[in-house]
């Protein structure tokens, strides 16, 4: 969770409007990264500790649908 990706020098943008991202790695049941959720925002600092959880959960749920 980054609340101002211009601060990060090793951000790499893929739009120029974005101010805040978040990340959250999606994994097989065997613990493998098969793909991530990943949010954006055109507003500083948008994302909380509650956003987070949101999106790790999501991830959590979503993983073990694709081992099928």
């Amino acid at each position: 969770m980054v609340g101002d990706v211009t601060a990060d020098p090793h951000y790499l943008p893929t739009l120029s409007s974005t101010r805040a991202e978040m990340v959250a790695p999606v994994l097989a049941e065997n613990g493998a990264v098969i793909g991530t959720i990943d949010v954006e925002s055109e507003i500083l600092n948008r994302f909380g500790e509650v956003d987070r959880d949101f999106i790790e959960e999501c991830a959590a749920a979503i993983g073990p649908l694709f081992a099928r």
